[in-house]
């Protein structure tokens, strides 16, 4: 309020001064208002882009930094055996499947898969034609920690093949590449927990929050 309205003394000149006095107070609040909505306008279109360039950034990172060991290593007889054994039923099962929680015979195939092939075996077979055989290869490079699992992970993001799956007495089905999330953040209390390191856990974060903004 102007000084000389609040003495009551607001008359003649002095009113037409205390008008321009609280004009302008009225314009230099207004202009403050203005510059605040316009801030905060700035802040909310900023936050989502950024997001999504530390998300770009953090799966160029993955791609040029963390590449695979070549996938050419020839698989041994015993190996291929095996995967073709897999490959046949094709579906990726867990340790129990049916009401009576029977053990899978598909699940003693993974287990001597994961025994017997090498980490090159294994990195070749996650590029293997069957979709199956992809999941428990890169299942078997998980549980073993193997630096290759992540950049592995990061190749097949977008392998859209379909994979069946049977867990229980849960049947279902579900793209590769998320199964290959389920692996690194298991839903499943068969898969073991603690497989990769804080680093490449807080990496897999990135990917998962990656897709929900690109999808």
């Amino acid at each position: 309020m102007c000084a000389c309205r609040a003495r009551g003394n607001c008359g003649g000149g002095a009113k037409s001064n205390c008008a321009q006095e609280e004009n302008r107070k009225a314009s230099a609040h207004k202009q403050t208002q203005t510059r605040v909505t316009q801030t905060s306008n700035s802040f909310s279109t900023m936050r989502p882009l950024r997001l999504l360039l530390v998300v770009i950034f953090v799966l160029s990172s993955l791609e040029v930094a963390g590449q695979p060991t070549p996938t050419n290593t020839p698989i041994r007889n015993k190996i291929k055996k095996i995967t073709d054994a897999i490959a046949k039923y094709n579906s990726v099962d867990g340790k129990a499947v049916g009401y009576a929680g029977v053990r899978s015979e598909q699940w003693n195939r993974y287990e001597k898969l994961e025994q017997d092939a090498t980490d090159a075996e294994l990195i070749t077979l996650t590029d293997n034609t069957n979709s199956v055989v992809r999941c428990y290869a890169f299942q078997a490079l998980v549980n073993r920690k193997s630096p290759n699992a992540l950049p592995v992970l990061a190749k097949h993001l977008k392998d859209t093949a379909s994979v069946d799956t049977c867990f229980g007495c849960i049947i279902g089905s579900e793209k590769v590449s998320d199964y290959f999330l389920s692996v690194v953040a298991p839903s499943y209390a068969d898969l073991p927990k603690d497989k990769l390191t804080a680093d490449q856990k807080a990496d897999i974060q990135q990917i998962m929050i990656s897709r929900k903004i690109l999808k």
